[in-house]
């Protein structure tokens, strides 16, 4: 990747992790499921990419010209954790931009109450 884009993925990661830490020592259990699920599913999503026909051939993009069946199980999830740590930034964002809260979802542990 390009350095600057891996080092603020990287960041977006880290920052992602201190979160579920910081939650499970207050008790939250929700915000860590969920980030923990985020996770699972772009690093679930990477391998799955990468071994299926239509897109292993796919070019990294910031990666030079590896492709995505080429990269190995560590860059794989990597990749994963930075993708579902970005997006989960990019969401946080926006949820905090979002004065009226026009694109709350319910909470991943709590579905009977109403965000």
């Amino acid at each position: 990747m390009e350095p600057l884009l891996l080092l603020l993925g990287l960041a977006f990661a880290a920052n992602k992790v201190v979160s579920v830490v910081k939650s499970l020592t207050s008790g939250d259990f929700n915000t860590p499921v969920t980030q923990l699920l985020v996770w699972a599913a772009a690093i679930g999503g990477l391998f799955l990419a990468a071994n299926a026909d239509v897109t292993e051939h796919l070019i990294v993009p910031g990666v030079s010209d590896q492709t995505l069946g080429t990269l190995g199980g560590a860059s794989l999830v990597l990749l994963g954790l930075i993708a579902g740590s970005t997006g989960s930034v990019v969401y946080d964002f926006k949820k905090a931009i979002d004065g009226s809260d026009s694109a709350a979802e319910p909470r991943l542990l709590d579905a009977h109450n109403t965000p």
